[in-house]
Parts: C-alpha cells; structure tokens; sequence
C-alpha cells in the first residue's frame, strides 16, 4: 500500500505484516502529488505524478529514482495496463486518454544512473476531426445516412 503525505513524500506499507512501513520516498515532486501507482504485473516501481507536471517512476527495492519525464501539460491520473506493456496518463486541460509504451517490456534496459533533470515529452497533438465538438447525435445521424 502507497500513500503520499503533504510534504510531498511518500511511504509504503505492507498490509500482509500488519502496516508495517516498507520504504519511504522523500521529496518526491516539487508540487502536489495528484496520483500514484505500482508497475504491473511485478510491482517493482512506484510511479508518481505531480502537478510540476512530471512522472517520476522509483525503484522500490533500491529506493532510486530510475525515471523522469516532464509534460506540458500536469498529469493528473497514471496506471499501468494489467500486462505491464502501457501506462496510462490523463493530463490537465485535456480529455483525452494517452497511452505510452513501455520500453522495458519490449527491450532488456539497464539503469546505469540517477536520472539528474526530466525528459522532456510533447503529448500527441489531436487530429483536426478530434477538435470538433460532436454529440452523440451526430454519430446515430451519420449511420442512418449509410
């Protein structure tokens, strides 16, 4: 079990051995944290997002920072497919769901070191159909004209 607390860390509890705390990460974002997950189907990782508009992703047995990734937009909801190969991310000021691969499902990744500054990711731009606005009228109209 994960929690985050108001001084923007967060702390790991093993509910199998009573609550017993596990790991705690201090100092895990500049801004409020606004969701937390584990990787799956291992749950090697804790992830967070932040409202400083970064992914950081730790590594739990070691307790290091193994990634960073800064948006333009703050995530504000992150999780993992239940086979590990996607995470999931909504972002402010969007409506939109994105999907991202994950590399290390796909490819052998060694971590060699302490990411120092984010990587940053533009999200994917919508498609100028995806821009319009549309009810769910429209799309009963469209198949009565087929």
């Amino acid at each position: 079990m994960a929690f985050s607390t108001s001084d923007l860390s967060i702390t790991l509890l093993n509910a199998k051995s009573g609550l017993t705390k596990v790991r705690q990460f201090n100092n895990c974002a500049h801004s409020k944290i606004t969701d937390i997950c584990f990787s799956q189907p291992d749950q090697r990782w804790l992830l967070c997002s932040s409202l400083d508009k970064c992914i950081r992703v730790w590594d739990i047995v070691t307790g290091s920072l193994i990634d960073w990734v800064k948006f333009k937009n703050s995530p504000l909801s992150i999780d993992f497919s239940p086979s590990g190969e996607f995470l999931a991310t909504s972002h402010i000021n969007s409506k939109a769901v994105y999907l991202w691969s994950n590399k290390t499902f796909f490819t052998n990744m060694v971590i060699q070191k302490v990411p120092k500054a984010p990587v940053e990711i533009d999200l994917p731009d919508l498609s100028t159909t995806e821009l319009k606005k549309r009810s769910h009228q429209d799309f009963y109209d469209r198949e009565t004209q087929a």
